[in-house]
């Protein structure tokens, strides 16, 4: 299957350029190989993942597949090759596997393995938009690898603070945060505010896109705080986040998503601050 055109609005493609210093290519883009091999199982450990049933296999196919088509139309899966400037996709094979949990989806991938994307969920799924959105994240998790390749922006051994895992990370992975999921709600975002009928299929994806609007800017000063990165990459983040921020106050309009967001910031934000707190007990214990 092979699809082209681009369907993205300014928003999301901004924030691209913002991220990587070009637009990628909205070029044709094969349906990347989906592997479901028993074999595989041994990576599934530790995930909170298994591999999916044979019986189940073909709905999920299909299922991946029509996320994957709808991530292409508003998002380009390519960067750009930094050896030779050529095109090169983002995702080339997806290891699909089946989530332990009820409702949850998950990701990975690996810079170790360039263009092989992890994904698990509780098959079978009622709409693709989250899944969709997951595909681009990891995409964005490829490119960034490729732009450390030739530079990294983040400050050797600095850490700081991780709104998803509520806990210190290394810099490197909430700098990665940062961009991934700005890609993933700047996407869900625009495709809401312009097709308001998504909502119907999944009533909880206004709640999904707020958390993740609260987390974004946690993330942010995460990075401004425990200077995480160059001066540059930050100015890079603080633009790409004036754009997000727009993308939240389009949605205004939908439903109670002004409400919802209230609700997301305030418990991101306790969640921080009871981290923040623990911290400096901590620290107080150990001075004695």
């Amino acid at each position: 299957m092979s699809i082209s055109g681009n369907r993205a609005s300014g928003a999301t493609l901004e924030v691209i350029q913002s991220c990587l210093g070009y637009l990628p290519e909205f070029a044709g883009s094969e349906m990347p190989e989906l592997y479901y091999d028993d074999r595989l199982g041994s990576n599934f450990e530790g995930s909170g993942a298994e591999p999916v049933s044979s019986g189940l296999r073909h709905e999920v196919s299909r299922q991946v597949a029509s996320a994957f088509t709808w991530c292409i139309e508003r998002f380009p899966i390519s960067s750009r090759d930094p050896a030779t400037g050529g095109l090169r996709p983002t995702v080339t094979a997806l290891c699909i596997g089946r989530s332990l949990r009820a409702g949850r989806l998950l990701s990975a991938s690996s810079p170790q393995a360039p263009g092989i994307i992890f994904l698990a969920a509780d098959w079978p799924l009622r709409t693709p938009y989250r899944l969709a959105s997951l595909i681009a994240h990891e995409s964005i998790h490829q490119a960034l690898y490729a732009r450390e390749a030739q530079f990294s922006p983040v400050r050797p051994s600095s850490l700081g603070y991780s709104p998803w895992k509520n806990t210190l990370r290394p810099g490197r992975w909430v700098w990665h945060a940062f961009w991934t999921f700005s890609f993933q709600l700047t996407m869900l975002g625009e495709a809401i505010h312009s097709d308001r009928p998504i909502l119907a299929g999944d009533s909880s994806l206004l709640g999904f896109v707020a958390d993740m609007y609260s987390r974004v800017g946690l993330c942010l000063r995460s990075l401004e705080d425990s200077d995480i990165v160059t001066r540059p990459e930050l100015e890079r983040c603080q633009a790409a986040l004036a754009i997000v921020d727009l993308v939240a106050e389009n949605l205004a309009d939908v439903d109670d998503f002004g409400r919802v967001k209230a609700m997301a910031e305030a418990a991101s934000f306790r969640e921080f601050r009871d981290w923040a707190l623990m911290m400096v007990s901590q620290s107080a214990d150990s001075r004695g």
